[in-house]
């Protein structure tokens, strides 16, 4: 049966193309992950609300490894972007900013954590305002990025990177606790961005 409408984006005009790193500001760029980061991660991981925010546990240098290389793979698969989160006069990771996406269908969804050593300085919110207007640049229509009710200082994040708030999504994503209610926000390419 043939599909009537066309795919948004055809397959190979993301992942064909080297993951690119992206300038955020004077202080913050965003870069593929690379081997070298694991140290970071199990190091990020060991604190609770990451874990318990991001549905993951990591205990050892090569889980953290082989999560680095599966995001890689899904850049080429075209399924996700994934960027390590950098300050830039030292080069030193903070944190994790990444857009989920459908070519085919032109939309994605955005997902961050940082660190504690990186927070307080807007680092998530300045990233995801970058990430989104990278997908925004490459032909994503709907970026839409979902926290559960409990997790306000996302909220703040969501706000602060000019996603647009739609509504609750009830008892929708399961954690470790039990089901939570999502805050549901998106930013389409005519909404404004944050450039700081």
């Amino acid at each position: 049966m043939p599909r009537l409408v066309p795919s948004v984006l055809p397959a190979g005009a993301i992942g064909s193309q080297p993951q690119p790193s992206i300038p955020v500001d004077e202080n913050l760029s965003l870069r593929p992950w690379l081997k070298s980061d694991a140290a970071f991660v199990l190091e990020a991981f060991s604190n609770r609300d990451i874990e318990h925010w991001y549905f993951r546990g990591c205990g050892s240098i090569s889980e953290a490894e082989e999560w680095i290389a599966a995001d890689q793979a899904a850049w080429v698969a075209e399924t996700c972007a994934s960027w390590v989160i950098i300050h830039s006069p030292q080069d030193t990771p903070i944190g994790s900013v990444a857009v989920h996406f459908s070519p085919r269908r032109g939309t994605g969804e955005v997902t961050y954590w940082v660190a504690p050593t990186g927070r307080r300085q807007r680092a998530a919110t300045r990233a995801t305002a970058a990430a989104t207007r990278w997908a925004h640049d490459v032909g994503i229509q709907r970026v839409r990025l979902m926290h559960s009710t409990q997790n306000e200082i996302s909220g703040l994040v969501a706000v602060g990177a000019g996603f647009v708030f739609e509504g609750v999504c009830r008892s929708s994503t399961l954690h470790d606790d039990g089901w939570h209610d999502m805050a549901l926000y998106s930013h389409l390419p005519s909404d404004s961005t944050p450039t700081n």
